[in-house]
């Protein structure tokens, strides 16, 4: 992105630029320009090949065959700011998006709305961070203020959400849901790993040997969570039974954890460590090997659903490859 000057609201108007880049090789394809804030950050749906990008209190989604000669949909209202944890989360079932702000609010738009009417409106912590649907589309989720909230969208309007973890504990600000929807994986912080089966109220704590644990994804199959931290990569069997040991899947003495992606088959991951080091990590035992072509410091590496593409952010610089 290209900075500009501050706004009054204190984010930064900035101008994203998006390229894309062959998988085979060669030169970038310059997409276009957008002008937003900075936060939040831009936010892509590849299966609709669309982005969001938002302005302050305002989300847009813009069409990514013709950036250039479409203006963007104004698709969300806030009465507050977003940050730069307030990223958009896509329905994968249905055509709407879900975003918190700064303000403490969670709703819910459709894509095909003109942002002024929201589907579902929640009053969360004014800590928001992650936002999800489960794969169904019939729940969302959100980590905030140490704990996770479970909504049923099915469920009568003002009904209260299912909230587990510790609330007031900061130190928890990421979830994922298994593929199937069965299980749902919290944690962000010292030791605070846990798996929460959706079909029952209670939780199994993970001790995770690790410090810090900040990446963690479940397998496309739903019985393995795999966990990024201090250098390694940790494969965790769900329905092995009791006393099974994590099994140490990938090992670096690069400190950094720059995130991981498991491929749509399962078999392998791609994992950012330390600087200027991608690894692609095959599953079955065979030796890892070095991908030179993501950009350096590179976070939250990701593949698009067909498993062909992998893109991920240089931390630094902004830049996405």
């Amino acid at each position: 992105y290209k900075r500009q000057e501050q706004t009054a609201e204190g984010s930064r108007s900035v101008r994203w630029l998006l390229n894309r880049w062959p998988i085979t090789g060669g030169s970038p394809q310059f997409l276009g320009a957008i002008d937003g804030t900075h936060p939040p950050f831009p936010w892509f749906d590849v299966s609709r090949s669309i982005i969001a990008t938002g302005t302050n209190s305002r989300l847009e989604i813009h069409q990514l065959q013709n950036l250039e000669s479409q203006s963007g949909q104004v698709v969300a209202t806030h009465r507050h700011p977003f940050d730069g944890n307030c990223i958009p989360a896509f329905d994968p079932i249905n055509d709407r998006l879900a975003i918190s702000d700064h303000g403490g609010n969670l709703m819910v738009w459709p894509l095909d709305g003109d942002g002024t009417r929201p589907e579902r409106s929640f009053e969360v912590p004014r800590k928001p961070f992650s936002v999800h649907f489960t794969p169904d589309g019939s729940h969302l989720a959100l980590a905030a203020d140490g704990a996770g909230w479970l909504w049923d969208l099915q469920g009568p309007v003002g009904a209260e959400p299912l909230v587990f973890g510790r609330p007031g504990d900061e130190q928890l600000n990421r979830m994922a849901f298994s593929s199937d929807g069965r299980w749902i994986a919290t944690g962000g912080g010292r030791h605070q790993l846990a798996l929460w089966p959706r079909s029952n109220t209670y939780s199994r704590v993970l001790r995770h040997p690790e410090w810090k644990v900040k990446h963690f994804r479940f397998s496309p199959d739903g019985s393995r969570l795999f966990t990024q931290g201090q250098g390694r990569i940790l494969s965790w069997h769900l329905s092995s039974g009791a006393g099974i040991e994590p099994r140490v899947v990938f090992q670096t003495e690069a400190q950094w954890n720059w995130g991981f992606a498991v491929h749509p088959t399962g078999e392998f991951i791609v994992a950012g460590f330390g600087y200027n080091r991608v690894w692609k990590i095959p599953l079955n035992g065979n030796p890892p090997t070095l991908l030179d072509a993501l950009p350096a410091d590179p976070v939250g590496p990701r593949f698009d659903s067909s498993g062909r593409l992998i893109a991920a952010r240089n931390y630094n610089q902004g830049s996405t490859k």
